[in-house]
């Protein structure tokens, strides 16, 4: 790592807790909370915090505030886990209707929002999925088909909407696979550069930005 690197990664790393810090900054308000129940909760998919390059967890301020969710719920209304996994499902999905709201539909929208940094990964079935995304389910297995959709999750709302526009304007499914190895293309040149998942994200957001320049820029001549 050279000299300017590191500034750089401590600024990263000091939005994260490892998972000794988190106990400790809960403590006052959780006395009973200890490491192994902070693994427990993650291995029933209650909080995942992100892993580093060696495996350490790191907790981010939205994961801090879902586990400070958890806790209180089981502690002050004594609700079963399986209860506290499904209101944590819904709270998300409420998430990720409202952004998907303002998202896709808003031509102003900038790069950065438009990755949706942040926004829970909320698994969903084909039917979720195209009520949420405003299509039928045909349309989401034509894309699961032609590879534009990988995960039935929230993310693949935003791709079946953003795919929805360009199919009623003229775009054909060839088009979308064109713009999909074009997308793949240029994950594979951020993955290339072994950044942090942060800056993936940044970099990323970077990249659309000189889309829309280029695009605009052609569009001029």
């Amino acid at each position: 790592m050279s000299d300017t690197d590191g500034p750089t990664r401590r600024r990263i790393d000091s939005q994260f807790l490892r998972i000794g810090e988190v106990v400790t900054a809960l403590a006052d308000q959780f006395p009973g909370l200890s490491a192994s129940k902070l693994r427990y909760l993650e291995a029933r998919g209650l909080v995942v915090p992100q892993r580093s390059s060696g495996g350490t967890r790191r907790y981010s301020p939205r994961d801090i505030a879902e586990l400070s969710q958890v806790l209180a719920w089981q502690t002050a209304e004594y609700l079963p886990l399986d209860v506290i996994a499904q209101r944590l499902i819904d709270r998300r999905l409420r998430e990720v209707i409202a952004v998907t709201d303002e998202v896709v539909d808003d031509s102003d929208e900038s790069a950065e929002t438009a990755l949706l940094p942040g926004l829970p990964a909320v698994a969903m079935s084909r039917a979720q999925i195209a009520e949420i995304a405003g299509v039928d389910e045909g349309m989401v297995q034509e894309l699961v088909d032609q590879g534009l959709i990988r995960r039935w999750d929230s993310s693949a709302v935003f791709v079946s909407r953003a795919a929805a526009a360009l199919l009623a304007h003229g775009f054909t499914l060839r088009h979308l696979r064109t713009i999909r190895l074009s997308a793949e293309r240029e994950l594979d040149l951020v993955d290339s550069l072994g950044l942090s998942h942060s800056q993936r994200q940044t970099q990323s957001a970077a990249i659309m930005r000189l889309h829309v320049a280029l695009l605009g820029h052609a569009l001029a001549e």
